[in-house]
């Protein structure tokens, strides 16, 4: 099989990377003005700092009542009527009470968290969330110029609808720390770290404080109305819950704290040692030594203190610090989670292997083997459900992370969630979840019952929300959902969804059509309903060839396709890969690239920013010539067959060049220079942007390449100096071409 790879000594060439020719000047500009932004920017944030610390200026720089956003500019969505048949849901108001107790103090019983098969009740692509008082807090961070900001938004679980929002800028990152009975912390990090206490009602910024470094732990004490913050440089604060004053309790020196837990009168702190202290005097009550360069885990239940470390577990007075039990858990070393409850400590080993200890006495009195686990990574245990964390398929990827939810009472999983690194938390028998859906990392309130029984999907909006993330949650939802997408499809034809913002941060709004036919047309083609499936992508091109679409995370706009572009790619996608007819995908990828959709772009943040459908047709290409194991001619004949189709010399000269390195890559040296000579006469002014400050000239790199080819085979320098003085023009053309952004020694 051939391998298609063009100059890999010279640079690293993206074909799929280019914005067009119209575009050039347009990215010159936006690199220039950016560079004057970011001098600005770098002025503006000390002076803003020095407002800050001066007391001049509060950091909750915009807040946002929902009441008062203008209905054509909605902060979440703006959600459209259903006239779908729905069960309303009545789970929230027979379920949750508000009242003062926080998610951190309710006491569970039963089994939390879903049956198999369902879905979440509320999902966000948010970054992290907290539950409590019949409200969700949840987070999102944006990178964006002239500064980064978090927005703090506050959701009623009840309706699903949010109540308020405040945004902090500037903000390296923020998220919700913890609930009071009233006030919700959040902590924002930047150079030090800012606490901000919001009213959890209106969002009003009750105090601000200021803590010296990173945070590394951070707990709330209401019986004695202080926050315990611990540093990562080992100080360890108290902060009013009332006026936010600041006061050191005790401090660390040189050690890094990693854990805080309050019980009762006490304060324990794990740095390279372990630590007690009672509050509020600050008092040391002992302390013990950690094992060096050992990964521990400690957990407390009643009067016990159980540590996991790569001796095993220990279980210990907590008020005394000396030492009870211990037993080793494997002759092999290792890390070990831990969690308490039912008067048991779990902990599990590598393997998949789950274990239980009386914590009185230390005998072992249960065990579980998991054979999907390969290694856990966190256990919390809530009424009688184990949550274990465990990497699968060998891999520490956070995709390949998965959630095991085991009633204890029967021993049975009866739920599991992909893509999910972290313990929940839990309120009421409703459980809060991070998790990674395949694209974007996603918070979920999962609780007892279907998504048909108890999700509110009353809207279009919500609707298009429960596919998108059914969809790509996994195959397994896809026989029900394809059910729902033409229910949604024959309703709302024309109608939009919104999604918080394009790629400049503005909101946005697209016809649900095209997605959702592209989602249909791929579950079609996974049941081996081809036809179908070919129906639903043409329709994309027909009836919404130029409408726009938009994914992304945290609501916000990440990826923008073009429906007829789309479209015509997995239209050649299905043909390749489903169907098997080379032949017709190739034919399909050649149509595409000379079409009317050929010069369109898929925009995306990351790079390659500008991704145009005739690129798009050539990586089509190269797959299906790869597929069907093409002879070398073959190879030549349709790429040339391409670029000679292409209307645009700057996308051509790509196509070219991916050619000539083919053909040097597989010792058709003589085509190459053929190429490569081609580039430098005939292209010499071609060239593409691949993103600020950065660009391609093709030609420049084939003379690159004819150099080293003529230094190999001693042609005379006569040749070789007519090459270097063509690289000189070209160079001085990009010099005046890009208003002196090109650098040679950039390109990619």
């Amino acid at each position: 099989m051939l391998l298609p790879v063009s100059n890999p000594e010279k640079r690293k060439i993206s074909v799929l990377a280019e914005i067009n020719q119209k575009r050039k000047m347009r990215v010159i500009a936006v690199t220039k003005r950016t560079h004057f932004i970011i001098t600005f920017v770098v002025l503006a944030i000390a002076i803003l700092q020095v407002l800050l610390l001066a007391g001049i200026i509060g950091p909750g720089l915009i807040k946002k009542d929902v009441t008062a956003v203008e209905p054509d500019t909605p902060l979440i969505h703006a959600p459209v009527q259903s006239s779908l048949p729905v069960e309303e849901n009545s789970y929230y108001q027979d379920h949750i009470i508000v009242d003062p107790a926080t998610n951190r103090d309710a006491e569970i019983t039963g089994i939390c968290g879903p049956p198999s098969g369902s879905v979440p009740l509320h999902a966000l692509t948010h970054d992290n969330g907290v539950m409590g008082n019949g409200m969700l807090f949840a987070s999102y961070h944006q990178e964006l110029l002239p500064e980064s900001k978090t927005v703090i938004q506050a959701f009623d679980l009840y309706s699903k609808q949010p109540k308020w929002s405040y945004e902090i800028s500037p903000s390296f990152r923020g998220h919700v720390g913890a609930l009071s009975e009233t006030t919700v912390y959040v902590i924002s990090e930047n150079v030090d770290t800012s606490i901000y206490a919001l009213d959890q009602k209106s969002g009003e910024m009750s105090w601000l404080a200021y803590v010296p470094g990173h945070i590394a732990d951070f707990v709330i004490a209401p019986g004695y109305d202080h926050i315990y913050v611990a540093a990562t440089n080992g100080v360890i604060s108290t902060i009013g819950l009332a006026d936010g004053k600041t006061s050191t309790l005790c401090h660390r020196a040189g050690e890094k704290i990693s854990k805080l837990v309050l019980t009762g009168d006490y304060l324990f702190v794990e740095a390279d040692e372990y630590y007690l202290y009672s509050i509020p005097q600050g008092k040391l009550v002992w302390e013990r030594p950690k094992k060096r360069h050992s990964y521990s885990n400690t957990a407390i239940y009643g009067n016990r203190l159980l540590i996991t470390d790569e001796t095993g577990l220990t279980c210990t007075s907590f008020l005394k610090g000396a030492e009870g039990w211990q037993t080793v858990l494997s002759p092999e070393r290792g890390t070990y989670p831990i969690a308490v409850g039912r008067e048991q400590v779990y902990t599990g080993l590598k393997g998949g292997k789950l274990m239980a200890f009386g914590i009185e006495t230390g005998q072992q009195t249960w065990e579980k083997i998991i054979p999907e686990a390969d290694e856990f990574d966190a256990l919390a245990v809530f009424g009688d459900s184990l949550f274990a964390i465990a990497s699968t398929k060998g891999s520490r990827l956070r995709e390949d992370s998965k959630l095991f939810a085991i009633d204890l009472k029967t021993d049975k999983i009866y739920w599991q969630l992909e893509g999910c690194e972290t313990i929940p938390s839990v309120y009421a028998d409703l459980g809060l979840f991070n998790f990674y859906d395949h694209r974007n990392i996603c918070i979920g309130i999962f609780g007892p019952g279907t998504i048909e029984k108890s999700a509110r999907l009353d809207s279009l909006q919500e609707h298009f929300e429960y596919i998108e993330l059914a969809f790509y949650r996994g195959t397994q939802y896809w026989p029900e959902l394809g059910k729902i997408i033409e229910t949604v499809l024959d309703k709302y034809q024309d109608a939009k969804v919104f999604r918080a913002g394009n790629w400049e941060d503005e909101p946005g709004y697209f016809k649900v059509a095209p997605v959702l036919l592209e989602f249909l047309g791929k579950i079609y083609r996974h049941q081996g309903q081809t036809e179908k499936a070919m129906r639903c992508f043409q329709r994309m091109v027909n009836e919404y060839g130029k409408e726009k679409y938009f994914i992304g995370d945290s609501d916000r706009a990440q990826v923008i396709f073009l429906a007829g572009g789309e479209g015509l790619s997995l239209q050649v996608e299905t043909l390749r890969d489903y169907v098997k007819d080379y032949e017709a995908a190739i034919a399909a990828a050649h149509a595409m690239a000379a079409g009317e959709y050929g010069q369109e772009v898929r925009f995306d943040w990351a790079p390659p920013e500008y991704e145009p459908y005739a690129m798009i047709a050539l990586a089509h290409l190269r797959l299906t010539l790869e597929a069907m194991e093409a002879p070398l001619s073959r190879w030549e004949a349709e790429y040339t067959k391409l670029y000679n189709g292409m209307s645009d010399k700057d996308w051509a000269a790509l196509v070219v060049q991916e050619l000539a390195g083919i053909m040097q890559k597989n010792g058709k040296i003589e085509q190459a220079i053929a190429l490569y000579n081609l580039l430098r006469t005939e292209y010499s002014e071609a060239f593409v942007s691949l993103g600020e400050g950065f660009f391609e000239n093709p030609a420049y790199s084939a003379c690159q390449s004819l150099i080293g080819i003529y230094t190999e085979q001693n042609r005379p320098a006569a040749e070789i100096d007519v090459i270097k003085k063509d690289m000189e023009k070209i160079d001085a053309f990009m010099s005046t071409a890009t208003e002196g952004w090109w650098d040679p020694d950039q390109m990619y």
